[in-house]
């Protein structure tokens, strides 16, 4: 990020100190643009080192050991290295360690590991490369372990508050709240689990034997229900005090998780061996019923006296059948006991509570609950609805006393808590979670939401048809509320100034969850309803931390090997809604910060806005996603995501602070709330950019897309641009990143001449972004960077990265690259004028046009001397002589005329000299008129680039051809033997006579001071 700042720690021994120093200038030039921290321990006293030293590389980002043969000499050297090892590991590499190999020695036992740079047979000191490659080399092994500390931790940071948001004082209330169900024996398995084994008080062990035993006595002996009750009170009430006086120390470390997995079914439950240990079985005396079911107007009428009256036969038929169901029911012969009980009810369907009370126990026994739940979900509901007929039946001739049993209304609970365990146990069988299974992953999730809205349907018939019991009616309330395994939340709308939620199902979500809360607040005592709804609100909250945590190492673990199979969103988002639905139902008045729904919900929006809790957790946010950008006006908007799901992103926060702090609170926090979004949306920005910058500085196979490269710092320049106008004060630094970059100081060029003026490189027009206005509008702004040294810094690169790079890829002497090497002549003279005159620009041009290092630009006309365009076709109306005589005249001094003349003149006569070896003969008989007529041709263009640059050394060659020491002979001869003064014939062709211009030469030769002062004094 921007701007980030590094603590680093070097450690190194005092006779490598120099070494140290000039690792840590490497290390600055390798990290331009963040600001560095070295540990300085010569201005430490000694008695305060360690302690000083111990507080620095408790915040220190890498630790740098300076490795040689006598590093762990010194004591400190030694402490230092084991405690910045320790570091490493406590924080789990937010410290990195890099060893320097200084010079040859071996890596030490506490080292080994550690990256070493550079490689252990090649030390900065004494090696075979050079001691700044090597330093250079080291630095930048330092930089990437830094930025790699970055990626981890911006990308999916794990959240640093605990894990889950359970206190050990909520898990204590849970528990002593689990005391009064029927059946204990879930309770002491659960505590025994959250127990560490060398931990694990012997008093659970001996309640827990002790409740077995009296399980299986109660079942072996005829015992009364008044005897039955006082010894589980008994037991109930030495293990209330087993879990006041837990200790937190005794649990294992891991309890939170092994807790929540039990009592919120994140992971399928195992079956207990008696699923009804919580039923009392009647063995007390069977009551006789006097009458059976009879119409209701039989009562009052004279003719039905008598009438349906058991008679003794009846009775003892009665008496007999259910004594038998009891014999069965102990014997463990369920399927009998229902029988005879079924059969008693079918034939003479007597008013006796005892008889559906052995009906009801003989049916759970012979059904079991987990085989009526599974019908009840995805069955016919024929085994749930006997267990209903025969609960209503019982309570209905208990409540009227008619053979009323002993135990009263303790199997009707104990049967609506084993049903609702076995919901729970079915309930916990599905893997789906809406907060995890998202993107790729919704696909994979099995189906079971039609279940377990089954589930939640068969919890409250169960409550109201069997007995009101809280059981699973808590995880119907934790479930529509988006805490548990699917969410029912298909938009969250703001509607007169209230949230309103859409639901995914065909009812009304808020009236569902009330209805649900107004049956638990039912069951409870008034004093009780306040405990209840804090405890419901608790595990919501709980819930929607946990899946929050699981979400993030999921993701986490998606980075880590390179995937992205979640939508994360998605995911968010649903948290958000689960948060303000819980919000809406529960509220955050009266509870502190860390347990608020609208602070959780801020969190994932918007963590900047936030600041840390009493407890100093920090803001937990969840994959550094964006929620809100600035348009190009600098408006606050939501981010396009949020289109995706009709959210209004804007509106939910301005609700969220409203409810907090009102109206009033919202004036003051929107400032806030901009100046935070405007941060998180330039530090994305900046991430981005730096991203893509570290890319383009490969040059092989991992350097990305030009045009994909040139689009994502587009995007970056923009949203620059649009945190400039939401912030104008602030604007400063945004409009100096902007102007680096376009003025080519950065990433990418961004403009070149065309070759006359100034304008945007084509590809950035194809993707809409005007490099050149966007320009100029930055240097109107407050930038702090005066327009004259913009333009000298656009002048600069323009050369160096544009100019010169083109040059030197163009291959010397190819005609067909002369358009391209005379646009890079003209962009550069354009430059100088238009830019800033930069003298290097003009040496640029006058080098080329007269060393000619790509091609030939300037001719010498034979005799006369004078300075001619070469013969090719010019572009752009490209006049060579006349440029080149601008710039002596511009700059004389750098650019001497004299020095232009002689380099064109060389040029051209070793043109000629090569020319006149290479196609004339050195055999006299050999060559012909062509031969005569090229050498005629050469005299005279050497006669011309003497004229240019009066320099004799071109003269001796024709001179030595015209006096017959050449390839050609120029005289004539007699009879073909004597020489004669005269010319050759063929001479005449050519208007070619040979002694004047010999004579000529010589003459040449005689006066060349005076041609070199008629040259100078000419110019050019």
């Amino acid at each position: 990020m921007w701007g980030r700042s590094w603590r680093i720690y070097t450690s190194f021994d005092t006779s490598d100190i120099q070494t140290a120093d000039d690792f840590c200038r490497h290390l600055t030039q390798a990290l331009e643009g963040y600001e560095l921290d070295f540990w300085n321990p010569m201005a430490v006293a000694e008695e305060d080192y360690r302690r000083e030293a111990t507080e620095y590389l408790e915040q220190a980002d890498l630790f740098v050991a300076c490795l040689s043969p006598h590093y762990l000499d010194a004591p400190n050297v030694r402490w230092e290295v084991e405690k910045a090892v320790q570091e490493h590991r406590r924080r789990d590499g937010a410290l990195q360690v890099l060893v320097l190999l200084v010079r040859a020695a071996f890596v030490p036992a506490v080292l080994a590991g550690f990256p070493v740079s550079p490689s252990l047979d090649e030390p900065v000191e004494g090696g075979l490369v050079s001691r700044e490659s090597q330093l250079k080399r080291a630095a930048a092994r330092a930089r990437d372990l830094l930025l790699g500390i970055v990626r981890s931790q911006e990308l999916f940071p794990l959240p640093q508050g605990p894990a889950f948001a359970l206190t050990f004082e909520d898990v204590r209330e849970r528990l002593l709240v689990w005391l009064q169900h029927c059946d204990l024996g879930p309770l002491f398995e659960l505590l025994k689990r959250l127990f560490h084994p060398e931990r694990t008080p012997d008093d659970l062990f001996q309640l827990e034997d002790a409740f077995a035993e009296w399980r299986q006595q109660s079942q072996r002996s005829k015992l009364s229900f008044e005897t039955f009750r006082q010894t589980m009170e008994a037991i109930r009430l030495d293990l209330g005090h087993v879990i006041t006086r837990i200790d937190e120390r005794r649990f294992r470390d891991n309890w939170p998780s092994i807790f929540a997995e039990g009592y919120y079914g994140w992971t399928p439950l195992p079956t207990p061996p008696d699923t009804l240990a919580g039923l009392y079985l009647p063995f007390g005396e069977i009551h006789i019923p006097d009458t059976l079911n009879l119409p209701a107007q039989a009562h009052n009428d004279e003719i039905w006296e008598g009438v349906g009256t058991l008679t003794l036969q009846q009775q003892q038929e009665f008496r007999r059948n259910l004594l038998l169901a009891q014999d069965a029911l102990g014997a463990g012969q369920y399927a009998r006991a229902h029988a005879l009980c079924e059969h008693v009810r079918a034939h003479l369907d007597p008013q006796s509570a005892q008889l559906y009370e052995m009906l009801l126990i003989s049916y759970l026994k012979k059904e079991n609950p987990d085989r009526i739940i599974h019908d009840a979900v995805y069955g016919t509901q024929s085994k749930l609805n006997h267990v209903v007929v025969y609960a209503g039946r019982f309570a209905e001739y208990q409540r009227a006393g008619k053979c009323p049993s002993e135990a009263g209304m303790y199997n009707l609970k104990a049967t609506a808590e084993a049903l609702s365990h076995a919901l729970l146990r079915l309930y916990s069988t599905f893997e789906n979670d809406y907060i995890l299974h998202t993107g790729r992953h919704s696909a994979e999730a099995p189906d079971n939401r039609a279940a377990v809205a089954r589930i939640i349907q068969t919890a409250m018939m169960l409550y109201r048809t069997v007995h009101p019991y809280r059981g699973f009616l808590e995880l119907a309330v934790n479930e529509m509320c988006n805490g548990g395994k699917y969410d029912y939340i298909r938009r969250v709308e703001i509607i007169n100034d209230e949230f309103r939620f859409a639901s995914h199902e065909d009812f009304g979500i808020e009236s569902e969850i009330r209805e649900v809360i107004g049956m638990l607040e039912a069951i409870s005592n008034a004093d009780d309803d306040a405990l209840m709804n804090r405890q419901l609100r608790e595990n919501l909250l709980f819930n929607l931390r946990a899946k929050r945590f699981r979400l993030q190492a999921q993701v986490a673990e998606e980075q880590r090997r390179y995937v992205q199979f979640t939508d994360l969103y998605e995911s968010v988002l649903e948290l958000v809604d689960a948060a303000l639905l819980g919000y809406k139902v529960f509220g955050d008045e009266g509870y502190a910060d860390d347990e608020s729904f609208l602070r959780f919900a801020v969190e994932q929006l918007l963590p900047d806005l936030l600041q840390p809790v009493a407890s100093s957790t920090p803001p937990q946010a969840i994959g550094n996603l964006m929620w809100f950008i600035l348009d190009e006006y600098g408006q606050l908007r939501a981010h396009p995501e949020c289109a995706r799901f009709r959210f209004d992103a804007v509106g939910v926060v301005e609700k969220i602070i409203r409810d907090h702090a009102g109206r009033a609170g919202w004036m003051q926090v929107q400032p806030n709330l901009l100046a935070a979004v405007h941060r998180q949306f330039v530090a994305r920005a900046d991430q981005r950019y730096e991203d893509m910058r570290r890319q383009l500085e490969y040059t092989d196979f991992r350097r990305p897309d030009p045009i994909e490269a040139r689009s994502t710092i587009i995007q970056c320049l923009r949203d620059w641009r649009s945190a400039w106008l939401a912030l104008p004060d602030q604007a400063a630094p945004l409009l100096q990143r902007i102007l680096l970059e376009l003025l080519g100081e950065r990433a990418l060029m961004w403009m070149q001449f065309s070759p006359f003026r100034l304008e945007t490189l084509p590809d950035s027009l194809a993707l809409g972004y005007d490099a050149v206005r966007e320009m100029r509008a930055a240097l109107e702004g407050p930038a702090n960077l005066p327009q004259e040294v913009a333009l000298r810094i656009l002048n600069h690169n323009l050369f160096r990265r544009h100019i010169l790079p083109d040059y030197q890829k163009i291959p010397a002497g190819d005609e067909r690259q002369r358009y391209a090497v005379a646009k890079l002549l003209l962009e550069a003279l354009h430059q100088y004028r238009d830019l800033h005159p930069d003298p290097d620009l003009l040496q640029f041009v006058f080098d080329e046009l007269t060393l000619e290092h790509k091609l030939p630009w300037i001719d010498v006309a034979p005799e006369s001397g004078e300075a001619l365009p070469w013969p090719a076709e010019m572009p752009f109306g490209f006049d060579p002589p006349d440029i080149l005589r601008q710039i002596v005249r511009q700059m004389p001094d750098r650019f001497p005329v004299m020095e232009a003349r002689r380099r064109i003149a060389q040029r051209r006569f070793a043109e000629e000299e090569k020319r006149y070896y290479r196609e004339i003969s050195p055999v006299l008989p050999e060559n012909k008129r062509p031969e005569r007529e090229i050498a005629i041709g050469i005299i005279r263009k050497l006669k011309g680039i003497f004229r240019f640059y009066p320099n004799p050394d071109f003269l001796y060659l024709p001179l030595e051809e015209l006096e017959g020491k050449g390839r050609i002979r120029w005289n004539s001869y007699f009879l073909g033997l004597l020489p004669l003064p005269g010319n050759h014939y063929e001479n005449r062709f050519f208007n070619f006579d040979y002694l004047v211009e010999r004579s000529e030469i010589r003459a040449y030769l005689k006066t060349t001071e005076q041609w070199m002062a008629h040259v100078e004094a000419q110019g050019f």
